[in-house]
């Protein structure tokens, strides 16, 4: 009787179940909605973080809620199709904006860890090179007293020394990390931080 009824219950199953030959090109579009590229992310969920981002700290106070947003967004950004959704939407413009003038630790971190997740695209540390502010901005960072965000910004000179062993040596990131007077310093401070016991 039981196994009877497993199969009826399979049967109303297999009522609801498409077969990928059985949805049209047009229906498939519709499905997908304002996904972005090959994920199920939501492009206008996406725009709407970011425009709540740029309008920080004016219009949009900082949250519970909008942290859970960019963390997601973080998350996403994993994803090379999201990189490139937010690039063409002025994202590192955005995260120039609130690192300027962010005044919360852990805003901080999830701009620059998104900025890290970016990087891990070959053609974003060219287009963030260019942006020399953004980079004056990320440097200055290397002094913060914030562990997890140094954590983030280290990610992101990890990528950028990396990809200097496939650049000439006149890199503008080599001028870039070069002209930071404070470079050494900073980097020698946080390792010797690190190993710390204390």
């Amino acid at each position: 009787m039981e196994n009877q009824e497993e199969q009826s219950d399979d049967r109303k199953l297999s009522a609801f179940i498409i077969e990928p030959g059985d949805v049209s090109e047009e229906e498939k579009k519709t499905m997908m909605g304002d996904t972005i590229g090959d994920t199920s992310y939501s492009a206008s969920w996406i725009l709407k973080t970011l425009i709540s981002l740029s309008k920080l700290p004016e219009e949009v106070k900082w949250s519970d809620e909008l942290e859970e947003a960019l963390c997601y967004l973080w998350d996403m950004t994993a994803e090379k199709d999201v990189v490139l959704f937010i690039l063409e939407n002025q994202f590192l413009s955005i995260g120039e904006h609130v690192l300027n003038v962010s005044t919360e630790d852990r805003l901080t971190e999830i701009v620059v860890g998104i900025i890290g997740n970016l990087c891990c695209q070959s053609d974003v540390l060219p287009r963030l090179v260019e942006k020399s502010e953004l980079v004056d901005s990320l440097l200055n960072l290397l002094l913060c007293n914030d562990p997890e965000t140094l954590i983030q910004v280290l990610r992101v000179l990890q990528t950028v020394v990396w990809n200097l062993q496939s650049e000439s040596p006149n890199s503008k990131w080599v001028d870039r990390l070069k002209n930071c007077k404070f470079l050494g310093t900073a980097l020698v401070f946080i390792l010797k931080s690190s190993t710390n016991g204390k």
